[in-house]
């Protein structure tokens, strides 16, 4: 997969169960590297320290609202189609929606309580 977002720190606002996997939604994202992120969705299986699935909202100051991007075993790709991404109902939706879709995952996700 390729390198997920190289966070140092960020909010856990919001947990799922997706099929085998478990995926955390992340905000107030503090960046190890040049790039920022909005919010971030990582998906583990079973190493938790390896993220299988991850989506952002990167912040680009070259634009007024933040794009999403993805990064699965696929390779990363730009998919702002338009969406409102610093929104974060709407980012953790699509997030989760491509997420489910890249790895294979019929069953709607459950949400979970946070620890």
């Amino acid at each position: 997969m390729p390198h997920p977002p190289d966070l140092e720190g960020g909010r856990l606002v919001r947990r799922f169960r997706l099929g085998p996997y478990l995926a955390g939604v992340f905000t107030d994202c503090a960046s190890a590297g040049p790039a920022r992120y909005a919010h971030v969705l990582l998906v583990l299986g079973d190493d938790p320290h390896e993220p299988v699935f991850s989506a952002a909202a990167e912040i680009d100051p070259s634009h007024d609202r933040p794009r999403l991007d993805v990064f699965a075993s696929t390779g990363e790709r730009h998919e702002d189609n338009g969406g409102d991404w610093a929104d974060l109902d709407r980012f953790t939706a699509k997030a989760l929606e491509l997420a489910a879709e890249g790895l294979s995952v019929a069953e709607p996700p459950q949400e979970l309580p946070l620890p």
